[in-house]
This record gives structure tokens, C-alpha cells and sequence, in this order.
């Protein structure tokens, strides 16, 4: 355990690369019709346990409440934006100004959940 983690710290580098894997995407043409690659990140903040699953072919994943939020978060984001949840929204600080609600969304498993879109700027 890492008492000197800054979870804010922590939400404004994911977002920040969150936000820098939407600006490349744009930047990438899938190859069966040169479209732009189209992807959607989720983004939830709080307590995970991740480490080694299996003993014949080990492989490392992250586990917890926080996952499953994130990938439901992921799963319901419009294409090329970036959806977080509250949790991160009140981690953001001055990076919170950027993202717009967006009333809600039903999650599976979860019911409402309060999100806020992020999309990069139009060229």
C-alpha cells in the first residue's frame, strides 16, 4: 500500500491519457474502409485489488466495484468521448470545467449513475 498516493494526482494523469488516446485515434484509419478509429474510454475512481490469476498461464488483472464502474461507464460513453464518473469528476479540479453532465445514465448492476462527457475539440 502506498501511503503517499495523491488520488487526485492519479485522475488527472489517466484523464489527461484518456484524453491524449481520443486525439490519436483520429489519427488512425481502420484498414477495411479508412475511417478513423472510434473509441470510448470510462473512467471511475476509487479502491481496486489486482494481481496474478491462474497458475498455468498466469495473467495479471485488476479486480473490484471500481473496475466493473469504470467498464460500465466505458460501455454506455458515446463514441470519441471520454465519460467519468462523480467520483473522478470532484478529482479533477480545474480539469472538471471541461466535461459536460449528462443527466445520468443507466448502468447495469448499478442503476443511475451520474457521468460527464468529455469529446476533443473539432479540427
Amino acid at each position: 500500500v502506498d501511503d503517499t498516493h495523491d488520488p487526485a494526482e492519479g485522475a488527472r494523469r489517466v484523464f489527461a491519457f484518456a484524453q491524449d488516446m481520443l486525439r490519436c485515434a483520429r489519427l488512425v484509419t481502420m484498414p477495411h474502409n479508412d475511417e478513423p478509429v472510434s473509441i470510448r474510454v470510462g473512467i471511475h475512481t476509487g479502491a481496486c485489488v489486482s494481481g496474478l490469476i491462474g497458475t498455468k498461464l498466469p495473467k495479471w488483472t485488476v479486480l473490484g466495484g471500481t473496475i466493473n464502474t469504470a467498464a460500465r461507464a466505458e460501455q454506455t460513453c458515446q463514441a470519441n468521448h471520454v465519460q467519468v464518473t462523480e467520483a473522478t469528476l470532484h478529482l479533477l479540479g480545474d480539469q472538471s470545467s471541461q466535461l459536460q453532465p449528462t443527466g445520468g445514465v443507466f448502468c447495469k448492476g448499478l442503476g443511475m449513475l451520474d457521468t460527464y462527457l468529455w469529446a476533443p475539440p473539432k479540427e
